[in-house]
């Protein structure tokens, strides 16, 4: 799921400059303040470039910590839990949570199933050949550009795979996964086009069909088919993308998003 990504960076200290802690927690900031000091008071000669600008900033941070103002205690609210919104309790003791994570979850197998099945009547496993319509990719110098190539399978993407591939709402909660491909000339491409390789909720449009292409011209055409494997147990796991939806998100929330339309939609078609 696209928004699941967002934000996912090393944390960095503010006054160390390392990584893996911040200001905070900075386990530096004692013995560069206590060197500060002594530069200070004139016990050693004053540092250049990049430790100048460590102990300065060891210094600010203590002092701001010395400064800072005791916050007053606050009248503590009633508990309401976070994912219903009723009074009385948390979202770790909701007696709602589990049903509706238990209602999330068996709509994703339903929509794997179906993925599954879809998938193995396709023939586009690794190993089969495709043309591939059209590919723009970033290479790091450069966008590069693709037309009318064959192409290799080399892997699909089972473990990012699930119902919000189905998704047609905020770009932020659709699961948006690319298709590995090995082009003949020799380059690995993700060939991703708008989130909608996976996208097959109808049987109007094939796997790789899009809505606003009239459903007859494929992204990918099948040239020689392979025998797709789906992985053992993979329909039936549960999936962290939903647990991370559901952590994150309150009920009316994921109701006003339209998640649990489709959730329910997926539900109805258990088999």
């Amino acid at each position: 799921m696209n928004k699941m990504n967002y934000g996912k960076r090393r944390i960095s200290c503010g006054v160390c400059l390392e990584d893996g802690h911040n200001r905070r927690s900075c386990p530096n900031i004692e013995s560069l303040y206590e060197e500060y000091k002594e530069v200070a008071s004139g016990t050693l000669p004053n540092p250049h470039g990049r430790k100048a600008w460590l102990i300065r900033a060891a210094a600010f941070e203590m002092e701001r910590r010395e400064n800072k103002k005791p916050k007053k205690p606050r009248k503590r609210k009633k508990s309401r839990c976070s994912f219903c919104k009723k009074p009385g309790h948390n979202r770790r003791n909701c007696t709602e949570f589990p049903k509706v994570r238990d209602r999330f979850m068996k709509a994703n197998v339903s929509w794997k199933r179906k993925f599954a099945e879809s998938l193995k009547k396709s023939g586009y496993g690794v190993g089969a050949l495709v043309m591939v319509a059209h590919y723009r990719q970033w290479t790091g110098m450069g966008w590069e550009e693709g037309s009318n190539m064959p192409a290799v399978i080399k892997a699909i993407p089972f473990d990012e795979l699930n119902l919000m591939c189905s998704f047609e709402g905020q770009f932020d909660y659709k699961t948006n996964v690319g298709l590995d491909l090995l082009v003949t000339n020799g380059n690995n491409i993700t060939f991703k086009e708008n989130s909608n390789v996976w996208h097959f909720i109808t049987e109007k449009r094939g796997l790789f069909k899009m809505q606003w292409r009239y459903d007859s011209q494929p992204l990918l055409e099948l040239l020689s088919p392979a025998a797709p494997v789906i992985p053992e147990g993979w329909t039936e796991e549960d999936d962290e993308s939903i647990d991370w939806l559901l952590k994150n998100h309150s009920k009316e929330e994921l109701q006003d998003r339209g998640i649990t339309q489709v959730v329910n939609k997926w539900f109805k078609e258990q088999k």
